[in-house]
């Protein structure tokens, strides 16, 4: 199986996979070269009307990279029950982007870890996008988003998730840098104290991290942020083997 994080897959107007930093190239490398059978997992399963837009996008993306589809099946509250018969016969699989916690419980819901840990072909791939990147590691990292978050003191910042690696990706670096949430700066007041007990890595959108054979390497701007300290380990156009 090969694991791509990615801050978005997406060109900023969402109209085709992103190609910075060799992500489209790496992509088609580890992908079978035949139409693909694909498979989009929402982040909440129950928004029927966000999730018909961001699967078309997702969907309308993957064609405009050139990359032909046997089929494409959202996987949500209505599929649910297919998610064995989808997963067991994926290509692609993609978990999307949205609000941590809530695609958090969905993938629970489903027993998502289970089923790709059981019965996903290894020659599948799967590629995060922003909280469906986040959601792939074990333990979880699930930074405050939404007002009320920051201060609420029964907010869990620390979910147990797919177990696809233990790397922690904050996404969209360029939007959340300066951040204020409920009156706390994001990334000084929140992440840094965080990364007291729990290594983070930043990346703007563009840049990503790729797990093949074991090994993870990051592509583009990267920057770790450990014990209070932020410091870039790599730059756009480069790549860090961790």
């Amino acid at each position: 199986m090969s694991l791509f994080l990615t801050s978005s897959a997406f060109t900023e107007d969402s109209s085709q996979l992103n190609p910075a930093n060799g992500f489209v190239c790496r992509l088609r490398a580890v992908l079978p070269n035949r139409p693909l059978r694909v498979v989009y997992i929402t982040s909440n399963p129950d928004d029927g009307e966000t999730n018909a837009i961001y699967s078309e996008v997702t969907r309308n993306a993957i064609r405009q990279s050139d990359f032909a589809m046997e089929r494409f099946v959202m996987l949500d509250r209505q599929t649910m029950d297919q998610a064995p018969m989808l997963v067991s016969s994926a290509d692609l699989i993609f978990l999307s982007g949205g609000h941590v916690p809530t695609q958090n419980r969905f993938f629970k819901e489903m027993n998502l870890r289970s089923l790709l840990f059981d019965h996903l072909p290894n020659s599948s791939v799967i590629i995060g996008s922003s909280a469906g990147s986040m959601n792939s590691a074990d333990p979880v990292y699930a930074m405050p988003e939404l007002e009320g978050e920051a201060s609420d003191p029964s907010f869990k910042r620390v979910l147990s998730g797919l177990g696809l690696t233990s790397v922690h990706i904050i996404p969209h670096l360029e939007l959340t840098r300066y951040e204020i949430l409920d009156g706390l700066r994001l990334f000084e007041d929140i992440l840094f104290e965080d990364s007291r007990t729990m290594t983070l890595h930043a990346m703007p959108d563009g840049s990503y991290a790729e797990k093949r054979d074991g090994t993870l390497t990051f592509y583009g701007e990267t920057h770790e942020i450990r014990a209070g300290v932020m410091r870039k380990i790599c730059e756009d156009g480069n790549y860090f083997v961790l």
